[in-house]
């Protein structure tokens, strides 16, 4: 098949330092071109060192791309399909991959965030980016939000119902679950953005095939710039739960699709350690990765698109 009938699925993450070198320039790219202050870049390589130097983000999107080539390779035509991966802040950026996509002659360019739930601050930054690199013979179509495709809520679900046996099992216990996703600044409840009711419809969309669990959401990982982010803050949230006598906890993360710092280090560290200085025993479901229901759930979210043509 021609690049001229070829369709591009361009997978985007935000993106991660491959290793503690590319912290600085990893972070000045995230501010806007403004090298952060040392205190906050040695901070920032604490945290990845702590976590050996890097995190598995890329891997994850790399293995996460080839699964789902091969997904649309098996139940489409041959080649109609390639996929590609571009990263908002780091390497290979989205920019560089649309370059490496005109010079393959492919103009026709699905793009998935891998992030499920819209803000005009995430998803609309891809777009924002997306926008201003475009020519004018391409067409891009960009998912902006897919937080209740079937196969994500079963991934979920599945991962879930996996670690409440695991936790039963252990310790005897049925814990109170609480979803977690990434604290955005509280500025966005002034644009009416989605991402709140978003991630509030994905969580009812789960906890209703468990009736019988206790749960909540927190925000997690806000960040470092000025004004107030949206909470209540995971951190704040588990020492409230320990006080109202809830002291076996399991967090679900659905914001987040694949073991990024936010889950290494904010949620198997940080969060982890005031656990356990506060009695509580605390467990996490693993990340989507490249679970097969993920896989299928992103490979809906491609043909919807294509369909739409």
């Amino acid at each position: 098949m021609s690049t001229k009938n070829k369709t591009a699925v361009l997978l985007m993450a935000y993106g991660s330092p491959e290793n503690l070198s590319e912290v600085a320039p990893y972070y000045t790219h995230i501010r806007g071109g403004v090298r952060p202050d040392e205190a906050l870049i040695r901070s920032l390589e604490d945290r990845y060192r702590a976590v050996g130097g890097k995190t598995p983000l890329h891997e994850i999107t790399r293995a996460q791309a080839a699964a789902l080539q091969k997904l649309l390779d098996q139940e489409q035509v041959l080649g109609k399909f390639k996929v590609f991966i571009g990263m908002k802040h780091w390497h290979p950026f989205i920019k560089d991959t649309l370059e490496e996509l005109r010079k393959n002659g492919i103009h026709e360019i699905i793009a998935l965030a891998l992030a499920p739930h819209y803000s005009q601050i995430s998803i609309g930054g891809y777009k924002k980016i997306l926008d201003e690199l475009k020519h004018e013979d391409e067409e891009i179509k960009l998912v902006e939000h897919w937080h209740t495709n079937k196969y994500l809520i079963d991934c979920i679900i599945s991962q879930l119902r996996e670690k409440l046996a695991e936790f039963q099992k252990e310790f005897a216990a049925q814990p109170y679950v609480l979803f977690t996703a990434h604290s955005l600044p509280e500025r966005i409840r002034t644009w009416n953005d989605p991402y709140e009711s978003q991630l509030l419809e994905t969580s009812n969309l789960i906890i209703k095939n468990f009736p019988n669990l206790k749960w909540g959401f927190s925000f997690q990982s806000a960040g470092m710039m000025g004004g107030p982010w949206i909470g209540p803050d995971i951190n704040e949230n588990l020492v409230a739960l320990k006080n109202k006598g809830e002291d076996n906890i399991l967090v679900c993360p659905i914001g987040f699709v694949s073991d990024n710092l936010e889950i290494v280090y904010d949620l198997d560290i940080e969060s982890k350690k005031l656990a356990d200085e506060n009695g509580i025993t605390l467990r996490r479901t693993d990340m989507r990765n490249t679970h097969p229901l993920f896989i299928q759930a992103l490979y809906e979210e491609v043909l919807k698109v294509k369909d739409t043509n």
